[in-house]
This record gives structure tokens, sequence and C-alpha cells, in this order.
């Protein structure tokens, strides 16, 4: 579901005067001179520049559920619908003033495989080998986007029902595949036929993954895929090898995952859609 947010607020300058918010910073210039305040409620961070007449807004709506605490456990579509609506009564901001600049949209999935293991699978996305700042993060980095999976449970140290917890994440950094679907404000989230979007673009993007599977059975393997595979399943094999030359290897690989092996992929992909239908609204064509 929509986690993170930046939003550009507009018409906005009287939320500045409430005596809600938890706590205010003022950041100032070498001479002393104010440049920006920030301003804290459960989680989200509002910032007025001195010499703007808008507000940017940054955080978590799924946060904002849960207090500013936390963000690991199930948040459906009808959540985050409540949770929009107070924030936008208890500020008296209009949703269509609240100009998306940034959205998060994912899953949490509690899965019966090991997510280190997992992410440790994951090679190429659309071409693009993963960059790793955290040893449980993996992110594919696109101009558009940026897909993130990572374990959830590692991030909070979850020890609970099922403490074995991947988040599957598109973060969108630029509005031109929202724009171009008619999505632009906080007010199009209300309406529950942009999930149809989102839905689709986090499947895709799961699906559209090289990854290496380590539930294949290599007693079932002839002595030349058992050969390949040790080149397969390493990232800086495909990172050297030109992108023109991957389409053979790739294939290959999916073969070799197809007809020898648990399908983890395949598994996540089923695991992500049943959430969806599950927490939101699935929309089919």
């Amino acid at each position: 579901m929509f986690d993170g947010f930046k939003i550009l607020l507009l018409n906005s300058l009287h939320i500045l005067e409430s005596s809600l918010f938890e706590e205010v910073y003022n950041f100032c210039n070498s001479d002393g001179e104010l440049q920006k305040t920030v301003f804290k409620y459960k989680g989200f961070t509002f910032h007025h520049f001195n010499t703007s007449d808008t507000i940017l807004m940054y955080g978590s709506f799924h946060k904002y559920w849960n207090d500013g605490v936390h963000n690991y456990n199930n948040f459906k579509y009808n959540n985050f619908l409540e949770s929009v609506n107070n924030l936008v009564n208890t500020f008296s901001i209009n949703p269509e003033d609240c100009i998306l600049k940034n959205v998060e949209y994912g899953v949490n999935l509690g899965v019966k495989y090991d997510v280190n293991k997992i992410l440790d699978c994951l090679l190429l996305h659309e071409n693009k080998t993963p960059l790793k700042p955290r040893k449980t993060d993996y992110r594919f980095e696109h101009q558009q986007y940026h897909l993130k999976i990572y374990n959830k449970s590692e991030h909070f140290k979850l020890i609970c029902e099922c403490d074995n917890i991947l988040r599957v994440e598109v973060n969108h950094k630029r509005m031109k595949k929202l724009n171009e679907n008619r999505i632009y404000n906080l007010n199009d989230l209300l309406n529950p036929n942009c999930l149809n979007f989102f839905n689709k673009q986090l499947v895709k993007h799961w699906n559209n993954i090289l990854m290496y599977d380590y539930t294949i059975d290599k007693k079932k393997l002839n002595k030349a895929d058992i050969s390949v595979l040790k080149d397969y399943q390493n990232t800086l094999y495909w990172q050297d090898l030109k992108p023109n030359h991957r389409h053979r290897p790739k294939q290959r690989l999916k073969r070799i995952i197809s007809e020898n092996s648990e399908q983890i992929q395949q598994y996540i992909s089923n695991e992500i859609q049943q959430t969806l239908k599950t927490n939101c609204v699935m929309i089919n064509d």
C-alpha cells in the first residue's frame, strides 16, 4: 500500500499557526537569518521556507496511522483513506492542494523463505544491477522510479507471528507516469480506481527482476547446466556482461529455474497479488 510521500502543499500557510505540532525547529543561515522552519506531527514533517508561500510535506500515512511509531504492520486501503481524511481535516487542508512529488507504494509479505537469501538472489532489473545501501536492502535505480526490496523484519528487529517479512516497493521519483494516468494530487489517491495503476506497476516490476533461485535441485541438472550456474548466480557476471549479450543466458537461467526449483519468484509474485487483493482493491482490465 501507500507509504512514504513528498507533497507540495499549496494554499496551506494557515497550518503553521496550529498548536498541534509536536516539535518545531528553525534553521538559519550563517548570518542568523531564518531560512526554514520544520514542523513535526505524528511522523510527518512540514518544511516551510521563509521566502516561499508553499510547504513541503514529507512522511508516511502508514506510520501516521500508527501515531508516527512504525509502518511494519498491515495497512489496508481503507486505513489509508482514514489517515488522509484525518490529517486533512485536522489541519483544514484541501486534498486537491496536495501536489504529489514522490510516492512510495508497496507490500509487506510474510514469506516462507529466508528473506536475506532471497535478497542475495536478486541479479538484474531491466538490465540494471542492484545497489546495496545496507546488508538487508536492495535497490534498482531508474530515472522515473526506484524498485526497493528489503528485509522489513531486520529494520524493526521484529519478534511476532511472522518475523520473516519481505518488503517490495516502488518509489515513484518522477510524476510523469502518474500524471499520464491522471494522478496529480492527494485527492486523486482517494479514488480507488488509481490503484489499478499502482498495483500493475508493482507486480510488473517484481516479475521483471532476473532472480537466481537457491532452491534449484542440482541433482536434476546435467553437467553443462551445473557449470553455467556458477556464473549465473554471481551478480558480477551479469554486471560484466554487455546488455545485448544477456538475453540467451537469461533465458537459460529461467528455464533451469522453471524446471528444477520451487520457483520462489513466482511464489512471491502470487503473494504480492494476494496481499493486494486482501488489503486494497485489485482492479482488472
